[in-house]
C-alpha cells in the first residue's frame, strides 16, 4: 500500500470554514508506481466546498508507491480527509 510523503501540500479551507466540524471525507485515491496521484474519487463526501478542498489535497499530494513482488506498482487507496 503507498504511504503518503511530507511534501503534501494542505488545501486552502477559509471558504468552508461555515461546515459543521469536525468532519471527514472519505476518498478512494489512485497512485502511480511513482508515488504520483492521477486520480480521486469521493466516496463519502461532506459538503461540496470540503470535498473539493480534499480532492485539491490529495491531487497535490504525493505518496511512497505500492510495492509488489519487488517493484513499484500502481495501487488504489482509500484515504480519509479529517477537517478540524
Amino acid at each position: 500500500m503507498p504511504t503518503r510523503t511530507p511534501r503534501t501540500r494542505r488545501a486552502a479551507l477559509a471558504p468552508a470554514a461555515t461546515a459543521v466540524l469536525p468532519a471527514r471525507v472519505v476518498l478512494s485515491v489512485s497512485v502511480t508506481a511513482r508515488g504520483k496521484v492521477d486520480g480521486v474519487t469521493i466516496v463519502r463526501g461532506i459538503e461540496p466546498l470540503l470535498d473539493g478542498a480534499a480532492k485539491k489535497a490529495m491531487l497535490a499530494s504525493t505518496f511512497k508507491p505500492a510495492i509488489k513482488n519487488g517493484r513499484p506498482s500502481p495501487d488504489r487507496i482509500p484515504f480519509t480527509v479529517e477537517f478540524k
